[in-house]
């Protein structure tokens, strides 16, 4: 959790723990001392602490003036509550550092928030504006330790609470913010940036403040904790807008006062950039979710940069973490030379700094921290191997004629070069440079090197979705690879490697554990058998419009129908991945011996195809396609001499067409208003499948007169 309390070195993500980069409780304690009075009683007071306060107030005979005991009961209680809370801090500071046994994890955390809150009760009547200066930092405290032991609730009302006395009216202003019906922001960004802007001018000059200005500098720090934790709450509960404007506000005033903070003292400037780089990173993230990807990407570069300057005291594995996920923007953006030099410097990280804890170490934490540092390099090989396989797919795109725009400049926009030394320059080749199948195959190989290592770690057994993913990729590589092949022997053999890949893992893995991965797995080898069937009956075509008596052999023939049957049952396979299923008998079924083979696998497709079937509407589109194909396949079927494989091809496609024509519309009808597909776009029922649907009608009409013809032709032969 980031708001766990943890070292330095915790990770980026542990890095907007209270003690660290919100408030700090071992910073100095509350001042003590009532407030009003001239400057010099002030400093008198500061100088003899409360004894010396409360003296001053006696006569020249040592006597207290009956007309001021009542007061000066007031400023020896308040005295007295000042220096308790001073003591409930300490306290609390060491209780938070206990480690606690398993079946009571908070006990000292409730101990120390128990301590926080009487001296907060104790400070209650007094109006002074160091006591609620006192209780504002207080509350801070108390939140901190609420969320430690998951009250986000409490946290929030004391949070809340703190910023009322800071910078009161903020809180107010929040609640007027314009949002969308999914809570995301509503406004432009040049009219949250001026909201920033008023508040940053409102907060510089809040009642909350101490009018010394010595003091304002300190309590400002304070007021940029609440603000900045709070932003870190509404981000944790997905307020994104309120997180977006409060963290952007907590930047702006830390910007304001960095000059006075770094001038005061060294470990003061060190806070406040510990401070600016937890905020980035949690300005990234509130941006990520309203859909600003470049301030996303400039908060999550400034994160990065910022860790690098701080030194070496960060943890490196999720340094490299958060900068695979700029990477990623930058590939998705086309900007592959910031991409590239952001992995130059995830390498640099990796190498040069992920190094094991300092001893004594326990034998658990030495297995854990290697096993952690290979996982990284294994997923840094993975990076650099998706990095090219992107290249190679855009490349792709552009030679089959896919309308891409151009590539936006090329220019380096990122450099950490001066916080990491020289890096290799950027060096691969772009997408619009590759024209041939040399070109590409350079391509091919430094990505499928890449995933070849990262394979070693990321085995199987133990890793089961890495190492899927990584077989899917590898299959990509070889589909965008064949698009530059002209000869289609090859482009055959690629496609076999493919499927090769893919197809045994959808018998290896469990239906229950890995639905979703077993679907994309199942249609992606169902089109690989589809495009391979195609190429054979392209290369037939082609042998025949060169020779018309052209017949081709009973072997390929059979190769192509093999193939389809194969293409069929994936898709079935698929399909059969959202069907609700029953729950088992309590007895055995006693099943038939003489029951025809065939004849069951029929009954059992035909049950499966009138059972009730569970398909979220973003993923319905895939789902009719299968069926669809799986009609086209059988289709498909080539005639072979004493076998009814044509005819019966023909039947189950008009049988699939049949229940395309019936079942769709009704799936189609289901569909949810306002639903979206995979990649956010709003799903239209009218157009979803609309070609596919309008042809199953059609060969509704045709096949029939087909399957005549075609049965009337065999029976005269």
């Amino acid at each position: 959790s980031a708001w766990r309390q943890g070292g330095r070195g915790a990770g980026l993500l542990q890095m907007a723990s209270f003690q660290e980069a919100g408030f700090d409780l071992d910073r100095d304690a509350i001042p003590s001392g009532p407030s009003g009075g001239e400057e010099a009683a002030q400093h008198e007071a500061q100088d003899e602490g409360p004894v010396g306060r409360v003296q001053a107030t006696e006569d020249a005979d040592g006597e207290v003036p009956a007309a001021d005991s009542g007061a000066q009961s007031g400023v020896v209680q308040e005295a007295v509550a000042l220096e308790e809370s001073n003591e409930a801090i300490a306290t609390a500071r060491v209780l938070c550092k206990r480690l606690d046994p398993e079946e009571e994890p908070y006990r000292s955390k409730y101990l120390a928030r128990e301590a926080l809150t009487i001296a907060m009760s104790k400070l209650k009547p007094h109006e002074s504006f160091e006591a609620r200066t006192a209780t504002a930092r207080l509350q801070l405290r108390v939140a901190a330790i609420c969320m430690e032991v998951e009250e986000a609730h409490n946290a929030h009302v004391h949070l809340e609470a703190a910023l009322a006395f800071w910078c009161p009216g903020v809180v107010e202003l929040l609640a007027k913010l314009p949002l969308d019906s999914q809570g995301k922001s509503a406004s432009s960004e040049a009219k949250e940036d001026a909201l920033v802007k008023d508040l940053d001018e409102y907060c510089m000059t809040s009642t909350g403040l101490s009018p010394v200005a010595e003091e304002k500098s300190r309590y400002m720090d304070e007021m940029v904790d609440a603000i900045s934790n709070l932003g870190i709450y509404h981000y944790n509960f997905e307020h994104q807008l309120h997180a977006m404007v409060l963290l952007k506000l907590s930047e702006s005033l830390v910007k304001t006062l960095e000059g006075t903070w770094a001038a005061e003292s060294s470990e003061r400037r060190e806070r406040s950039e510990s401070l600016h780089t937890h905020i980035c990173f949690y300005l990234a993230q509130a941006y990520a979710a309203n859909q600003r990807g470049h301030l996303a990407a400039q908060y999550c570069q400034l994160t990065l940069e910022n860790q690098l300057k701080q030194g070496e005291d960060f943890d490196a594995l999720e340094w490299y973490r958060n900068c695979a996920g700029l990477v990623d923007y930058f590939v998705a953006e086309d900007r592959y030379r910031d991409a590239e030099h952001c992995l130059h410097a995830c390498d640099r990280v990796i190498q040069s700094r992920a190094t094991m804890p300092l001893p004594p170490l326990s034998a658990r934490v030495v297995e854990d921290g290697s096993e952690k540092a290979q996982e990284a390099r294994a997923d840094m090989e993975r990076r650099w191997g998706v990095f090219h396989l992107n290249i190679l797919q855009d490349a792709g795109r552009r030679h089959i004629g896919v309308p891409i725009g151009p590539l936006p400049a090329q220019t380096q926009a990122v450099d950490f070069s001066a916080h990491l030394g020289d890096l290799p320059q950027s060096s691969a080749v772009l997408p619009d440079q590759i024209t041939s199948f040399d070109q590409a195959r350079a391509v091919f190989k430094l990505a499928h090197s890449r995933h070849q290592k990262s394979m070693e770690f990321f085995v199987l057994d133990g890793y089961v979705t890495d190492h899927c993913a990584l077989l899917r990729d590898i299959s990509q590589m070889y589909r965008w690879l064949s698009v530059f092949e002209t000869d289609d022997k090859r482009k055959q053999a690629m496609y076999q490697r493919r499927a090769d890949a893919l197809a045994p893992l959808l018998h290896d893995l469990g239906k229950q554990a890995y639905t979703d991965l077993l679907r994309a797995m199942a249609f992606e080898v169902g089109e690989v058998y589809m495009e391979m069937v195609s190429i054979k009956q392209d290369r037939i075509a082609a042998k025949k419009e060169k020779e018309a008596s052209y017949i081709p052999k009973l072997g390929e023939v059979k190769k192509c129908n093999e193939l389809c049957r194969k293409a069929i049952e994936t898709f079935q396979f698929f399909a059969s991945l959202y069907v609700r299923e029953e729950p088992l008998p309590l007895f055995p079924v006693a099943k038939n011996e003489d029951e025809d083979e065939e004849g069951s696998k029929e009954a059992a497709v035909k049950q499966e195809e009138e059972e009730d079937v569970n398909v979220d509407d973003d993923e319905l589109l895939v789902y009719l396609r299968s069926h669809f194909y799986e009609a086209r396949l059988h289709g498909l079927m080539f005639p072979i001499p004493g076998e009814p494989t044509r005819i019966d091809g023909l039947r189950k496609s008009l049988e699939k067409y049949q229940w395309l024509t019936k079942r769709a519309p009704q799936l189609l009808a289901a569909v949810k208003k306002g639903a979206k597909d995979g990649e956010g776009q709003a799903i239209d029922p009218e157009t979803l499948f609309s070609d596919e649907l309008k042809l199953a009608e059609q060969m509704v009409e045709l096949l029939p007169v087909q399957i005549d013809q075609t049965f009337r032709s065999s029976s005269s032969a």
